[in-house]
């Protein structure tokens, strides 16, 4: 390891996010390569990337900074976004990144959880600890990776789950706790004109329903959503102009709407969600969803897979072979 506070990770299972694929088509590419190189951004190229926002895996080097995880320690976590992702037989990851992995889960299952895990968290956790009546909430997009997740968080902290998804997802959102709204066969306007109004809603697939929640929450209550425009404004504009005009249409968004509390949600990185998810997880709160399991070999197909969208759970990839 090159820094203090970093740890060396041989990688046994990792798994793929939509933004992998996103990444691949240029998405990020001025922001994330600010992070990476703000020094000689101007004049840089964008750099290679490996792709993998998850791992599960053992502990093979630490820096001399960290003293809470041990070489040999069976650890997963999630490398931040500027940072060579888990696609590798190695990755080296600050220790913000990594924690233990639940001790009930396998490496495979592991590894689906942390990105997922830290956006819902980042994304909702401030409102669902605070929140104390109605206890309600819809999430947009129940059936993918953060949908599943958002699901089984926020059952476990006492809410009431509406959820839409397509017909064949219904099952499984179902079986996760949630009352479902097919779009396939019911006009979801109406049906949410039948039902109580909500204290949140989660857009977990970035549908950006802004023009028509408020028809839907109680009053004040949180809109959050995945869709924010700062990364593709900043790689249409470039960084300064990208995030000024970002805070433009959030300052603009929020004026529209001043009886919703509105968030953009976001991966962030915090070895304290990963350790609470661990928890929750271990107590049988959260359980993986696995749609898939490929080898390292099969990346590409995976890939492929994904792209087509209709994913119910994560697709992980068994990188050394476990």
């Amino acid at each position: 390891v090159r820094n203090t506070n970093d740890v060396m990770i041989k990688v046994h299972a990792a798994s793929i996010n939509p933004i992998d694929i996103r990444m691949c088509e240029g998405y990020g590419a001025n922001l994330f390569n600010l992070k990476r190189s703000p020094i000689h951004y101007a004049a840089s190229s964008v750099p290679g990337v490996i792709l993998g926002r998850d791992f599960s895996g053992t502990v093979v080097d630490i820096g001399t900074g960290v003293f809470d995880i041990k070489l040999g320690d069976d650890v997963y976590g999630a490398p931040m976004l500027h940072t060579p992702g888990s696609f590798s037989d190695y990755v080296c990851v600050h220790l913000d990144c990594v924690v233990q992995k639940p001790a009930t889960c396998s490496h495979i299952e592991a590894a689906s959880i942390p990105y997922v895990g830290l956006t819902v968290l980042s994304a909702i956790k401030e409102i669902v600890v605070s929140q104390k009546h109605p206890k309600r909430a819809l999430v947009l997009g129940g059936s993918g990776g953060i949908g599943t997740f958002a699901i089984q968080y926020l059952r476990a902290h006492g809410y009431t789950v509406i959820t839409t998804c397509s017909t064949n997802a219904v099952p499984l959102c179902s079986n996760l706790g949630a009352e479902c709204i097919d779009y396939k066969t019911k006009d979801v306007n109406e049906e949410l004109q039948n039902v109580d109004k909500f204290s949140l809603v989660f857009d977990a697939v970035g549908v950006d329903a802004s023009d028509w929640v408020s028809n839907v929450l109680v009053t004040n209550g949180s809109y959050v959503t995945l869709r924010s425009p700062v990364v593709e404004n900043t790689d249409k504009l470039g960084a300064v102009v990208g995030l000024s005009t970002s805070v433009t249409d959030f300052t603009k968004k929020k004026a529209a709407r001043p009886d919703v509390n509105i968030k953009w949600a976001y991966y962030k990185p915090d070895r304290h969600n990963l350790l609470e998810i661990a928890r929750l997880v271990d107590s049988g709160m959260i359980k993986p969803v696995i749609d898939s399991i490929y080898s390292f070999d099969d990346v590409p197909k995976a890939f492929e897979v994904l792209s087509c969208g209709g994913a119910r759970g994560k697709s992980v990839i068994n990188v050394s072979g476990l």
